[in-house]
């Protein structure tokens, strides 16, 4: 456990438990051990094995789920970027997908179904279901974006579906814990997650030896500059986050309330991508008629 100590008015020293910092430490631990895999989501595993009993696999049937699952994304386009496949950058999941083809797919479906431990952890399901969906929901305006952005990111989409993935790994991780005992106080895990976000991160990104670039993004999706270089992949993202939140659709936190991104990097963004308020309004109308609110 983590503790600071007081002095305690001559009575002997104190201690304060953090149980935030107990969580970061646990964090830093499951990361660290040998052989960790990321859990799924029960619906998404139910999926991944009800495609392996299809004889008739199809890849678009495959790319459907994907969309649903960060995990399977990265999962993808580490396959994709294998040397086997070819070496171009990838810039989209139709690109893995076409890269590996109907058979790549199918592997990647058995694969995934052989090593897949399910998500357990009631308190923790309903918050990591949202980031999925809010993965979802910034992976589409992203698209909606690069119609009107002088700097249009292909690669955005994909990295809008992987941006949060710490955040979900490590809720994921945290509520992994043996018979008998209870995860910690979603507002703790939550916090917890936030703090060990970039180191999270860089272990997701070297376990499935993604491009560097997604990394770069995975660690600064909130800042238009990156190494103090204009980054629009991430201006893209946080203008897509900007707009989720003026359409209330975008991730909420342990409170119930919208995250905001800082107006100040959203207001560098659009600057940085030449959305005037004219585009925001026709990217705002065209994000109404996409449904977003029906993404599961």
């Amino acid at each position: 456990m983590v503790t600071n100590t007081f002095a305690n008015y001559g009575l002997g020293l104190a201690e304060l438990s953090d149980p935030v910092g107990d969580c970061v430490q646990r964090l830093e631990q499951n990361f660290a051990a040998p052989g960790f895999q990321l859990p799924m989501l029960p619906k998404t595993a139910w999926e991944v094995r009800r495609l392996t009993h299809n004889p008739q696999l199809k890849a678009e049937q495959v790319l459907a789920v994907i969309r649903t699952d960060a995990t399977l994304a990265a999962a993808l386009l580490t396959q994709a970027r294998r040397p086997v496949h070819g070496t171009r950058p990838l810039e989209s999941l139709e690109q893995a997908c076409l890269r590996i083809g109907v058979d790549g797919m199918r592997e990647l479906v058995m694969q995934t179904s052989k090593r897949t431990q399910v998500f357990r952890a009631p308190e923790y399901e309903p918050k990591v279901r949202e980031l999925m969906r809010f993965a979802q929901v910034r992976s589409r305006l992203c698209k909606a974006i690069n119609h009107h952005s002088r700097i249009p990111q292909p690669l955005a989409s994909m990295c809008a579906l992987l941006a949060d993935l710490g955040m979900a790994t490590a809720l994921m991780s945290l509520g992994q814990v043996p018979r008998g005992e209870s995860a910690p106080p979603l507002a703790i895990a939550w916090q917890a997650a936030q703090e060990s976000h970039p180191l999270i991160a860089a272990q997701v990104s070297k376990t499935w030896d993604l491009p560097e670039g997604v990394l770069s993004v995975f660690r600064h999706h909130h800042h238009v500059y990156v190494a103090e270089v204009p980054n629009p992949i991430t201006a893209t993202l946080l203008v897509a986050s900007a707009v989720a939140e003026h359409l209330t659709l975008a991730l909420r936190g342990p409170d119930g309330m919208q995250l905001r991104e800082e107006r100040a990097e959203v207001n560098g963004a659009r600057r940085l991508l030449g959305l005037n308020t004219d585009k925001m309004k026709r990217i705002v109308a065209q994000a109404r008629t996409m449904q977003l609110d029906k993404v599961t």
